[in-house]
């Protein structure tokens, strides 16, 4: 005898490509900054992981934490750019 499920076929959720590729920039970035010393990709990492957080609430798309975690890289590193950058300046100011 088989069983029936009766229950409604869900599709499963679409995984946003914007998170994936602002996650690819964050660690991209981190990558940038220990072989080249530049916290330029941050800004891409940090603006496409905005976009991805109002695109996934918008389309209720899976991502979520994909851009979050792209954010938090991206903004600690440019925090540790804008800090190296003070130290730097403080240094030769003195």
């Amino acid at each position: 005898m088989e069983s029936v499920n009766n229950s409604p076929q869900t599709s499963p959720m679409r995984l946003n490509r914007l998170s994936i590729l602002a996650l690819g920039l964050a660690i991209a970035e981190i990558f940038a900054l220990m072989f080249l010393g530049g916290t330029g990709l941050a800004v891409f990492a940090v603006g496409t992981g905005h976009m991805a957080l109002h695109q996934i609430k918008a389309r209720t798309e899976a991502g979520a934490s994909l851009a979050t975690a792209a954010l938090v890289i991206g903004y600690a590193v440019a925090a540790f750019g804008v800090l190296s950058t003070a130290q730097v300046l403080l240094y030769m100011a003195f």
